[in-house]
C-alpha cells in the first residue's frame, strides 16, 4: 500500500471521527437545555403547591435549627483538630490520586496494558476518562 493510501484512509477517520465527536457535544447540549427545561417545569410545579410551601418552610427552619447546633458542636477544641485533619487527609488523598493517575497513563503508554495488579492480588483496570471545556484554541494562539 503506498503511503498516499494510508494519509487518506488517515484523514478519512480523522474526518470521519471529528464528525462524531461533533454530533455528540451538539446531542449532549441538547439533552442539557431538555434537561433545565423539564427541571424548571417540575420546579414550578412545586413552587405553585401551597402545602409544598408550608412544608418547605418548615423543613427549612428545621435544618436552620440542625445546622447551628452542628456549628456549636463543631467549636468543641478537640473537633477543631480532628476536623483539620480529616481536610488534611482529603487534600493528600486527592494528590495522591492525582500521581497514581500520572503514573498510571505512563504505565499504559509504556506497556499497553489496561490493567494492574494491586498488592493485595486483585487486579484493577486503568480506566482514562476524558472531557471537553470551553478554552482558547491553541490554532488561536498559534496565529
Amino acid at each position: 500500500m503506498n503511503t498516499a493510501n494510508v494519509d487518506t484512509k488517515q484523514s478519512s477517520a480523522f474526518l470521519e471521527l471529528d464528525g462524531l465527536i461533533k454530533r455528540y457535544i451538539d446531542q449532549i447540549e441538547n439533552l442539557k437545555k431538555e434537561l433545565k427545561k423539564q427541571k424548571e417545569m417540575l420546579d414550578d410545579t412545586f413552587g405553585n403547591d401551597a402545602v409544598y410551601k408550608e412544608q418547605e418552610v418548615k423543613a427549612k427552619e428545621a435544618v436552620g435549627v440542625k445546622s447551628a447546633t452542628k456549628q456549636q458542636i463543631l467549636l468543641q477544641p478537640a473537633l477543631v483538630e480532628t476536623r483539620e485533619r480529616i481536610d488534611d487527609l482529603r487534600i493528600q488523598i486527592k494528590e495522591a490520586e492525582e500521581v497514581l493517575s500520572d503514573y498510571l497513563i505512563q504505565f499504559q503508554k509504556s506497556t499497553g496494558f489496561n490493567e494492574i495488579e494491586a498488592n493485595n492480588g486483585e487486579t484493577l483496570i486503568i480506566v482514562n476518562h476524558a472531557k471537553l471545556v470551553k478554552g482558547v484554541s491553541q490554532k488561536q494562539i498559534i496565529t
